[in-house]
């Protein structure tokens, strides 16, 4: 079990010659449940904000918020890669090249037997490749949408070393899923 408060209030990152300020990040830990209280600007005009609690152990739940409008992914993964190396963290995606833009707008929960959902999330145009590995993910559109307490993923693609894939499915309101993959 872990307890205490990890608060960083009106931190300011720079990402390239942009200073972005205004950034809040608030855990909460008490014992086998953690509660974020989150918004990261990752450009001038553009903020991820995730807001929730998740708890661990026999009784496991999530109860979260996101919203994030265009937010670019390549900005999003240096802001990581910036705070870690801040805080002296090994950081495996320092070699990782991440483009695209997430729309996010959702709020979930569930005790892992029933889920309570509604919004959408948004992937476009989005690509992964590693520096030093010969892999590439490429091309990942992906929309899932999050109404009537269900997760759809009405179609996600995504081209993986010139093999496209696509998936859909959908996870129910009793946790119940049927996900296809070709």
């Amino acid at each position: 079990n872990v307890y205490g408060n990890l608060n960083f209030s009106d931190l300011s990152l720079k990402l390239e010659d942009v200073v972005l300020s205004d950034n809040n990040v608030d855990l909460v830990f008490n014992g086998q449940e953690v509660k974020i209280d989150s918004i990261i600007h990752t450009s001038k005009t553009d903020s991820a904000e995730l807001n929730g609690i998740f708890s661990f152990g026999k009784k496991r739940t999530i109860d979260v918020t996101t919203k994030a409008k265009n937010i670019n992914l390549a900005n999003l993964t240096k802001i990581i890669s910036g705070v870690t190396e801040i805080l002296n963290i090994p950081n495996p995606i320092n070699n990782i090249k991440v483009t695209g833009l997430l729309d996010a707008d959702f709020k979930l929960s569930s005790d892992f037997k029933k889920l309570k959902s509604f919004g959408n999330a948004r992937v476009v145009n989005a690509s992964v490749k590693h520096e030093s590995l010969p892999y590439s993910v490429s091309g990942i559109n992906a929309f899932v949408n999050l109404n009537n307490n269900k997760i759809l993923i009405e179609k996600a693609e995504a081209i993986v070393n010139k093999t496209p894939i696509i998936i859909n499915g959908v996870v129910n309101e009793d946790v119940s899923f049927d996900i296809n993959a070709s």
